[in-house]
């Protein structure tokens, strides 16, 4: 059984009902000083529990919670031994930055490391992040943080700041954050959720789906890393007016009887963007309905789903789309139960929030006109893996940049992509695909890094070093 005490709380709940989500990026600037803090700020620490119930049985959900992550060069900054620091995975103590990194995770040119606002260099040594459900619940807790950093030497290198939008959507106008894999023997029990991981795909100690203990790191010789786990932090910038501009510049011509053929030139632009994503904007994925959004199908069928009974050939959802690719499900060769083997080995649990006001009425696709205001607005991209190689990069990497991905031959993630005008979208259909050609980069990585997110008792005998 998972020790839900001992794990950050960030893990096992997404804290659904939180509005803001505050980013703090810290440096280090004295050891001893450094772990003192930590003294102080332990007891904040938000940990995976079930939340407490009121007298009549009812669950009391909190107005806040705050975590604590390391990068390598913090974990170095608070003196742990050389000895330890050199237990940690390959990818973790090059970070996010590194060129073997960014030639992995397709971070060149404009997402290039020299162009990021934060996280090119060792300066961040730790990240707090804190969730609220108001600004008035975060006022006083940011003060109190501030007041502790002068006190103990602590430099705010950098702070960012996100809110949802409503209902759920993300800023491209598309329903936001479905299917999150259930860790077996977790809090979380929606049984639309799919599908149910072994929890040592996410957290360190335990059993991963291939059956063995994930490889952990060590202080002083003892195991340093149960009830851990390792967080991926992005801020994705995303280039709404764009994204429809170009979908309505290059919506298909359709001939025929067939459904689409008669689809108006705004239904078309929704068409192609949904191809692209997958789903239709209410969040409704395209095996589910492939010719209309359809509102009225149970938000379980949309997370559970399958592709290879329903769309062997990809003609209702593209091969190349953004779902498909995040998750193939059972849809990739030799068999459905191989597929399911492979997509549950680089599953990702997501902690996002977006940021920056909309610039869109949602309710209104295609936007009429959209035009670029200058202002960011993207998603804070977050998630959590035990193993940053083997699910994080792999996704990125295998699935997202890959252009051969599904015997593909030219196409990227149409979606999160570095398209960079060069590559294309293919939509498989009868009697001859199409292909929407000179793709261009949507979303762009503004800073981010990789962390070693603590137990408690592991931050404890960092505080005690």
């Amino acid at each position: 059984m998972l020790e839900l005490k001992d794990i950050q709380g960030l893990v096992t709940s997404g804290y659904g009902h939180m509005q803001e989500g505050h980013y703090l990026f810290l440096q280090f600037n004295d050891a001893a000083k450094g772990r003192n803090w930590l003294n102080t700020i332990i007891p904040q620490v938000s940990n995976g529990d079930y939340w407490q119930k009121d007298l009549e049985g009812n669950t009391i959900k909190p107005d806040y919670m705050l975590n604590l992550a390391f990068t390598h060069a913090g974990l170095h900054a608070l003196d742990l031994p050389s000895e330890s620091l050199n237990s940690f995975p390959h990818e973790f103590q090059q970070g996010m930055a590194h060129p073997d990194r960014s030639h992995i995770l397709g971070d060149f040119g404009e997402n290039a490391p020299e162009n990021w606002q934060f996280g090119a260099d060792d300066r961040i040594h730790a990240l707090i992040v804190i969730l609220t459900i108001s600004t008035e619940v975060y006022t006083p807790i940011h003060d109190n943080l501030t007041a502790t950093f002068a006190a103990h030497d602590i430099v705010l290198v950098h702070h960012e700041m996100a809110d949802k939008l409503p209902n759920n959507k993300e800023h491209f106008g598309f329903f936001d954050g479905i299917s999150q894999p259930k860790l077996e023997d977790g809090v979380r029990k929606s049984k639309s959720s799919e599908p149910t991981i072994e929890p040592g795909e996410f957290v360190l100690g335990y059993k991963n789906e291939y059956g063995q203990i994930p490889v952990a790191p060590t202080l002083n010789g003892q195991d340093f890393g149960k009830n851990s786990t390792y967080l991926v932090f992005r801020k994705l910038e995303q280039d709404v007016a764009l994204f429809w501009q170009f979908v309505q510049n290059h919506t298909p011509e359709i001939e025929g009887d067939s459904p689409e053929a008669k689809m108006s030139q705004e239904e078309r632009a929704v068409y192609l963007a949904s191809k692209m994503v997958g789903r239709w904007p209410s969040g409704v994925p395209l095996v589910m309905s492939p010719d209309k959004d359809d509102p009225s199908i149970s938000f379980e069928e949309w997370t559970t789903f399958m592709f290879h009974d329903r769309d062997p050939h990809g003609y209702q959802c593209p091969f190349g789309s953004h779902i498909r690719r995040m998750n193939p499900r059972d849809s990739l060769p030799p068999s459905k139960t191989e597929s399911l083997k492979t997509a549950d080995r680089h599953q990702l649990i997501r902690r996002g929030m977006t940021y920056g006001s909309p610039l869109i009425d949602f309710s209104q696709l295609p936007p009429k006109n959209p035009e670029n205001d200058g202002q960011e607005r993207g998603l804070m991209f977050l998630c959590v893996n035990a193993n940053i190689s083997r699910q994080f990069e792999f996704v990125q990497q295998t699935w997202v940049e890959n252009t051969k991905f599904h015997a593909l031959y030219n196409d990227k993630d149409p979606l999160i992509g570095a398209c960079n005008g060069e590559t294309d979208l293919t939509i498989q259909q009868e009697p001859v695909r199409q292909k929407v050609k000179n793709l261009p980069r949507f979303v762009t990585m503004k800073g981010g890094a990789y962390f070693f997110l603590p137990s408690i008792s592991a931050l404890k005998k960092i505080a005690a070093l």
